[in-house]
């Protein structure tokens, strides 16, 4: 694995719950947004919680109120593969890195990396068994001990895991899948062994095969706001842990552009216009222009991994109607240059609407 210049070790409190998992997504996109390092987060939930991949399963409702009278808080993860479980006595994982990369072949070859460094911290600590991973599961000697996930975004994955150390009661439910229920913890396997411990040599490892680079840093006031605003409006949502269904925005409304490439005159006085409400509503509204035939405006490679057209934006480009407005999933101005008042009055009246005047 060629060293990276830097390795940011996120070195902060675990918020416990839900919120661990809301604060990987906030590091993954606050990272993107500045181009940040290889970022590492390893540590132990405060509280079990059950992460659902995004496809859903068999008798996905039933399990969800079983693990809730349990005890055991459910949400659903940003990868459609595997069934994650943090908590009490399991190893979490989790790496933010650039992938410079969109063909599967790459982004495998980075997925093999992360988690070889991942093994090869743990590896000494349990010298008996040979471990390894494949398919998304990890594995001591011929027992599955943990499983992760992989997540693209923009030109930024997001790799996240367990391994089970110490067995879990949880891990009895009879709701809880097969998947699950199969894992044998480590501590099974080889006494002696703790979620600490097993931390510790982690780090060491990162520090022995990544060099000197690596710096501790805390959550800083950004990863923290947008993990409060995830917990709030996505994590913890009936939509999104129900139906699969992301919000469009994180308490905003969502206020879209779809225009003609190259952008005609019309074009760009919207592009003014977009621009002049994203400062004036920064708190109230998220805009995307979208340009026909190219995806996403700020992105040279068209639309990115993890970031989707609304279905207003998707019903202009089938009908061809260019230039289009659409706030929040709906077209609302069709081949004109919207009034900057009346969107304004639009999106005050949508956020009211949705959000009940309150700030998020």
């Amino acid at each position: 694995m060629k060293p990276p210049s830097r390795i940011r070790l996120f070195g902060c409190p675990n918020p416990g719950g839900i919120w661990d998992v809301a604060l990987d997504e906030a590091i993954l996109r606050i990272t993107r947004e500045a181009h940040g390092p290889l970022t590492v987060r390893v540590w132990q939930g405060t509280s079990p919680v059950l992460v659902l991949p995004q496809s859903p399963l068999p008798e996905e409702t039933t399990l969800i109120q079983s693990c809730s009278s349990k005890g055991v808080h459910v949400t659903r993860g940003l990868s459609g593969r595997r069934l994650l479980l943090c908590g009490p006595g399991i190893l979490n994982f989790s790496f933010v890195d650039e992938s410079n990369a969109l063909s599967s072949e790459s982004l495998e070859e980075k997925d093999d990396e992360l988690i070889s460094l991942l093994l090869s911290g743990l590896q000494p600590e349990l010298p008996a068994v040979e471990m390894g991973f494949d398919q998304g599961y990890l594995s001591a000697g011929d027992s599955a001990v943990g499983a992760y996930n992989t997540f693209y975004y923009f030109e930024y994955l997001l790799l996240q895991g367990m391994v089970l150390v110490h067995g879990s009661r949880y891990l009895s439910n009879p709701m809880i899948s097969t998947e699950l229920r199969n894992f044998i913890s480590l501590d099974h396997i080889q006494s002696g062994v703790s979620v600490p411990r097993l931390q510790e040599a982690f780090t060491r490892a990162i520090l022995t095969h990544l060099g000197p680079q690596a710096f501790a840093e805390d959550a800083g006031a950004q990863e923290t706001e947008l993990m409060n605003r995830l917990y709030r409006w996505k994590y913890t949502s009936d939509e999104w842990v129900l139906h699969q269904s992301a919000p469009l925005a994180l308490g905003r409304v969502l206020l879209e552009a779809y225009l003609a490439y190259p952008p005609t005159t019309r074009c760009r006085q919207i592009i003014a216009v977009m621009d002049d409400i994203s400062k004036a509503y920064a708190e109230k509204a998220e805009c995307r222009i979208w340009l026909r035939g190219r995806g996403l405006m700020s992105w040279p490679g068209g639309s990115p991994p993890g970031l989707r057209p609304s279905g207003g934006v998707v019903q202009a480009s089938k009908k061809n109607i260019v230039p289009a407005i659409v706030v929040d999933g709906l077209i609302t101005h069709e081949r004109t240059v919207p009034d900057y008042d009346d969107l304004c009055s639009r999106i005050e009246e949508t956020y009211q609407q949705k959000f009940c005047g309150a700030r998020a």
